[in-house]
């Protein structure tokens, strides 16, 4: 594929070949080229052989690029002006800063959604527990009240057969009788 100056190269289009010619000089066998890539990481001037006339460049980094190029005689005779050809090549997609920033996003969003999960189990379990409690004491103020009815009951039934017996008989036994009685009495009135 033949590229335009300033393109700029997605990023599995990183292997590059330069062909180049001179065509003002007479013996094309006595030429060769000076050429250099420069980017970020070298610009160091490299020279050919004098039959070599393409350049290979394989697995270039993303990053922007120029590559410069001048024709020379082995007499030392160069041209009056060398080639700049500059390019770039993009990162991949998963190296952009928009893939990066989705990411980061969904990273966050998974944790919060794990926190806030843990946090509303927590609450849930809370609540149960809490549930349980009230319908623990809801159960013991029900059984106290239906044991202190049972009981009172038991006792006026008592008290009433008490009295009852109190009014047949006479002497050491009434006097009996009746302190039980008072007993009795005194206990209904505390149970209520």
């Amino acid at each position: 594929d033949t590229l335009n100056t300033g393109e700029s190269l997605p990023h599995n289009k990183n292997n590059l070949q330069f062909n180049l010619s001179a065509p003002l000089f007479n013996n094309a066998e006595q030429v060769y080229f000076k050429y250099r890539l420069i980017s970020n990481r070298s610009s160091e001037w490299l020279v050919t052989n004098s039959n070599q006339r393409s350049i290979n460049y394989i697995a270039l980094m993303p990053g922007s690029y120029s590559f410069e190029a001048i024709a020379t005689t082995i007499n030392g005779k160069t041209a009056d002006r060398f080639i700049k050809f500059t390019f770039s090549i993009k990162n991949p997609w998963w190296q952009q800063w928009w893939f990066i920033i989705t990411c980061l996003i969904t990273l966050i969003t998974i944790l919060w959604l794990i926190i806030r999960a843990y946090y509303i189990l927590g609450i849930r379990k809370e609540r149960a527990g809490f549930e349980q409690l009230v319908a623990v004491q809801t159960e013991r103020k029900r059984i106290g009240e239906e044991i202190h009815d049972d009981i009172s009951a038991g006792l006026s039934a008592l008290k009433l057969q008490t009295s009852l017996i109190e009014n047949k008989l006479n002497g050491t036994i009434k006097q009996e009788v009746n302190g039980i009685y008072a007993k009795i009495s005194k206990l209904s009135s505390q149970l209520r």
